[in-house]
């Protein structure tokens, strides 16, 4: 009985050390495991076993513009939904600046194509197109700041509007930041195509007194 017992327990550790030397293979064909998937596939085998394609799509978020790849990414979702990887999705989101968001409806409307507002692909310029048109001039500053922007994204207008004429009415940061991450769709385009143009109108709501995000990351991980 002893020796069978043994037997068993030797085979479990050969199809243990098997399984980890097939995800570091899997791992390194992928070429992610020099940045987040470091060390990791040997502590969570199982996780990177049932979610194969998360070394890649982590290995993305040290890409320009894979921040939105790697979260919207099957493999993220996989994960976020697979309790042996709440060890991997840690030590990766302590990792990162802002982090890592959580998986839920915001997150899907910013990843999903059918609801997102893109960038204006014409040549219009500030001087055909009347930048935000009535909305309240108290967002006068942002256009004056970043016009290149508000002509890509016309869309950002109205959630912005509303987000300082909440400030000018003493409401709570927590109902602005709510009413953003409900407009997040739209806002998402001033972290997209237009994230060069825009960068100033966002620094400028911020220094206004409305805190904005400075990434698609930091969207997604503000509206987590």
């Amino acid at each position: 009985e002893f020796c069978l017992q043994s037997a068993a327990a030797e085979m479990q550790l050969v199809a243990m050390a098997a399984g980890r030397l097939l995800v570091l293979l899997a791992c390194a064909a992928a070429r992610a495991t020099a940045e987040p998937c470091r060390g990791l596939a040997l502590e969570a085998p199982g996780c990177l076993g049932a979610c194969p394609g998360l070394c890649a799509a982590l290995g993305g978020l040290s890409e320009a513009g894979g921040e939105r790849a790697a979260v919207c990414s099957e493999a993220y979702r996989c994960a976020s939904a697979e309790r042996s990887c709440d060890e991997v999705l840690s030590e990766v989101s302590r990792s990162l600046q802002p982090g890592l968001p959580a998986p839920g409806e915001v997150l899907e409307r910013l990843c999903s194509a059918e609801t997102i507002e893109e960038p204006r692909s014409d040549n219009a310029t500030s001087d055909d197109v009347e930048l935000c048109g009535d909305v309240p001039a108290n967002i006068s500053g942002l256009v004056e700041a970043a016009p290149g922007c508000f002509e890509l994204c016309p869309q950002l207008c109205a959630p912005l509007a509303e987000a300082f004429q909440q400030q000018e009415a003493d409401t709570t940061s927590s109902a602005i930041e709510a009413m953003i991450c409900a407009n997040a769709a739209s806002i998402r385009c001033a972290y997209d195509g237009a994230a060069d143009a825009c960068r100033p109108a966002l620094s400028a709501a911020s220094v206004a007194g409305v805190r904005m995000p400075t990434s698609w990351l930091g969207l997604a991980v503000f509206c987590s």
